[in-house]
């Protein structure tokens, strides 16, 4: 098998509202896993730390039970990477849904957990733990530190090739390890406890009453993803454009009568072909007014790739047309450049 796309969800129903599937062919085989599972079969499973390390657990598990696969590829329920550049994966790096280079005066050192680390304790540690499983020199570390110019990504959605998986691997729980000695860091309370230290930390440090950003229990996914935005960078080869990924455009038309609920079952079903851009044009002022409220100025978070537009506004004039009643059926988001889809109707779809 040339590639394994390790899908992650979290809850039974999005199987249904985004179209996910397990799927197999010659060169490629996509694998659903349910972060969720607590009883997943195999050893080495942790998905009872979901609310607290996010995708992490899968990551996990793959390595630790050593689910190998030439390439392998971690995306999630509603992101994916369209193309995948091979020839790079075989340069041992690795492509990422997002990625951007910074230019600033601030030092690679001060980039990181700025106001999330109110002890130093991570960050001690971290600089610590970098030093040792790179075999840096102190002078090494401290030119890595004090850069201002260095490449910064976002989001657990990347491809790569097995044995730089293994690396990756080796680096982020071996962090956790030494974070969290004797793999305590497996332990809810250890997680919660730490918080909510950090927490009372922040607030007799700063002297600020609502700037404490970390209330859920992601806590600890956030320092890991804080950490890895930056440092990812200096000690693997990262890449991005992911050239199919932006043409992807598509559009609908509605009028006053749309309920929110359809663009919604639109959109869930219609992302798994990973469009840049999903317009939705409005036919009358009424319907433009309200849909421009409720999913630009109070769900933009969640829905950010649809764009709102009136009837004379311009857009992208490669995007597919489908009723609102429509979606995009496919495999994998390259099936769609490959003409391996079908345009089916929502309603159906909901029916059977």
């Amino acid at each position: 098998m040339k590639l394994v796309n390790w899908k992650s969800y979290y809850r039974d129903e999005q199987l249904f509202d985004y179209n996910l599937k397990d799927y197999k062919d010659d060169n490629i085989e996509i694998k659903l896993f349910n972060t969720n599972d607590e009883n997943m079969k195999g050893d080495h499973q942790i998905n009872y730390l979901n609310k607290y390390l996010g995708e992490l657990p899968m990551m996990y598990y793959i390595w630790k039970n050593n689910l190998k696969s030439e390439y392998i590829k971690i995306s999630q329920y509603r992101r994916d990477i369209t193309y995948i550049n091979y020839r790079e994966l075989d340069k041992n790096k690795i492509q990422l849904i997002c990625w951007w280079d910074e230019n600033n005066n601030i030092k690679l050192k001060d980039r990181i957990l700025q106001y999330r680390d109110p002890s130093g304790y991570i960050k001690e540690t971290l600089w610590t733990f970098i030093k040792k499983h790179f075999s840096l020199s102190d002078k090494q570390l401290e030119n890595m530190q004090n850069k201002t110019s260095y490449r910064c990504m976002a989001v657990f959605v990347w491809a790569m090739n097995w044995d730089v998986y293994c690396k990756l691997c080796e680096f982020i729980f071996g962090f956790l390890d030494v974070l969290f000695p004797n793999e305590s860091w497996k332990n809810v309370d250890t997680i919660f406890n730490f918080r909510n230290n950090q927490k009372e930390l922040y607030y007799k440090k700063y002297e600020k009453s609502n700037d404490w950003v970390f209330e859920d229990n992601r806590y600890l996914t956030f320092i890991i993803e804080d950490i890895l935005s930056v440092i990812l960078g200096q000690f693997f080869d990262i890449f991005g454009n992911n050239k199919y990924w932006d043409e992807t455009y598509i559009i609908t038309e509605v009028n006053k009568d749309i309920e929110v609920f359809n663009i919604i079952r639109f959109y869930k079903l219609n992302i798994k072909c990973n469009p840049f851009r999903i317009y939705v044009k409005c036919l009358d002022n009424e319907s433009y007014e309200y849909l421009h409220y409720f999913f630009m100025d109070e769900n933009n978070w969640e829905f950010n790739i649809i764009n709102i537009i009136k009837s004379d506004e311009l857009y992208d004039e490669r995007a597919i047309k489908l009723d609102i009643n429509e979606y995009i059926d496919l495999n994998d988001p390259l099936d769609l450049y490959q003409n391996k889809y079908n345009i089916k109707s929502i309603c159906d779809y909901y029916c059977d």
